[in-house]
């Protein structure tokens, strides 16, 4: 008998945008993977850093009185039920997030050249994986310890990298958890435990 699969999506490319990146979090920090070989780069995000676009004091709808209703409409076939389940406001977006800061590693194989390429991103653990031939990266947001950990192997020598950037989003005030968030660098960057193996972890002070 074979094993079933394992939930989740795969790609035989880096991602060439962020958006095209696998995500990893825990409801407090996120990771945004690219899986590029040659110069992977892993974008944290906190879930206090936002660009705020008027939604800020918005609330939920209270529509738990409706939901037996909605459900028999369905139920019955009415598949057009759900499109007018509102309390009658406008559309509203949530607030964006903001990147507080990257990790670049380069080194590697570059992407163009990179021979049996697969990124993944696993849904029931959240472990985001990149791997060619001679070159590996795991990136994985622990819930319980609260730190974003990555785990790189590869035939060549690996150097990180950080950049921030607060263009266009809300500055936060000195000495909040927001400020400690932002322009937390990642804690112990690149410490070799064995000959072409770095190990790179992210956590935003308390």
């Amino acid at each position: 008998m074979t094993a079933p699969p394992v939930p989740g999506t795969w790609e035989p490319r880096p991602a060439a945008r962020p958006e095209d990146g696998f995500l990893s979090g825990n409801g407090r920090h996120g990771a945004l993977v690219l899986g590029d070989p040659d110069g992977e780069r892993v974008v944290v995000t906190h879930h206090t850093l936002v660009c705020p676009n008027g939604s800020e004091h918005a609330r939920p709808p209270r529509l738990a009185d409706r939901v037996s209703a909605l459900q028999d409409r369905l139920l019955a076939g009415d598949v057009t039920a759900a499109e007018g389940f509102t309390d009658g406001r406008e559309l509203q977006w949530v607030q964006p997030f903001h990147p507080a800061f990257q990790v670049r590693l380069r080194g590697g194989s570059p992407a163009g050249e990179a021979r049996d390429y697969r990124r993944s991103v696993d849904f029931t653990s959240g472990v985001v994986e990149a791997e060619c031939a001679g070159w590996r990266s795991r990136v994985f947001v622990s819930r319980a310890d609260d730190v974003i950990a990555q785990y790189v192997t590869g035939d060549t020598t690996v150097s990180p990298s950080t950049s921030t950037s607060t263009t266009g989003s809300r500055t936060p005030q000195p000495g909040s958890a927001s400020a400690r968030a932002w322009c937390a660098p990642p804690r112990a960057p690149c410490s070799p435990s064995a000959p072409g193996t770095r190990r790179a972890t992210a956590r935003t002070p308390a």
